[in-house]
């Protein structure tokens, strides 16, 4: 994996979970294995080969952890990732009890479903644009037995009938000159379109959630967005300038600023 370009670290670290999840063993049980059949060898070989031309693992695998749940994934969402939990967090402690969220852009429904797991009194709707993304989105709601609704629909449209009591997002915010920066396992196996802001405007889905969120929260309810570590200032100087309340820039797991917290006015 060293010739893919792969550091030894992060070889050696996903050698180790194929074989914790293919085989079940440690990688001391398999140096000191003396033999393996040869369809067990046959399958690491076509994980190893998958992993050389940078396909994520958790589409080798079919799922990845997020806050507990196993969710399964694919190539038609975005793969969850472990800074995500923070905006899951911030809705179960700033929900009211018997609450509506909606989750924008819901992709396999990661949000809405941990936070339908951690508070079983929530109404929770996920939305997305992708018919695809949606099939993952129920599939995990059901393989959990966890009741969220799911919704087709588009942020560049009018935004859905109801009323909600919290909006949560983590929307599509990497600029298009990026691109090419990105990883290979995330700029060839993953949709651009959960990926990528459009190239005429870097926080366009920043905007259309603040006006969604004008058309659908209630005074004092909660707008919570995850957002471009050097996009996200600006997304909260329009929140402020917009007359909303209690705005709030938070930081990531690894320190980048990139959590944005906002009270309807």
């Amino acid at each position: 994996m060293l010739d893919a370009g792969i550091a030894a670290t992060e070889a050696d670290a996903l050698w180790a979970w194929l074989l914790a999840e293919r085989l079940g063993m440690s990688r001391i049980q398999w140096e000191l294995l003396d033999d393996l059949s040869a369809d067990a060898m046959s399958g690491l070989q076509k994980d190893v080969d998958r992993l050389v031309n940078h396909e994520p693992l958790a589409h080798i695998l079919g799922y990845v952890d997020f806050d507990g749940l196993q969710l399964h994934v694919g190539p038609e969402a975005l793969i969850p990732r472990p800074e995500t939990v923070f905006l899951v967090d911030q809705v179960v402690d700033k929900l009211p009890q018997g609450g509506r969220v909606l989750d924008v852009g819901t992709g396999t429904g990661c949000i809405a479903l941990a936070v339908k797991s951690r508070r079983s009194d929530a109404q929770v709707t996920g939305l997305d644009l992708s018919p695809d993304a949606l099939q993952w989105a129920e599939r995990n709601g059901s393989s959990l037995s966890l009741d969220v609704q799911w919704v087709l629909g588009d942020l560049s449209e009018a935004p859905p009938k109801g009323q909600w009591d919290m909006i949560v997002s983590n929307p599509p915010y990497i600029p298009m000159q990026e691109r090419d920066n990105l990883d290979a396992s995330v700029r060839e196996f993953e949709p651009a379109m959960a990926l990528h802001s459009p190239a005429s405007d870097d926080i366009y889905f920043f905007r259309r959630l603040i006006q969604w969120a004008e058309t659908l929260l209630s005074s004092g309810s909660w707008l919570l967005m995850e957002g471009h570590h050097a996009l996200a200032a600006t997304v909260v100087n329009l929140l402020i300038e917009q007359g909303w309340s209690e705005v709030q820039l938070c930081k990531d797991d690894c320190g980048k600023p990139r959590m944005i917290l906002a009270k309807r006015p």
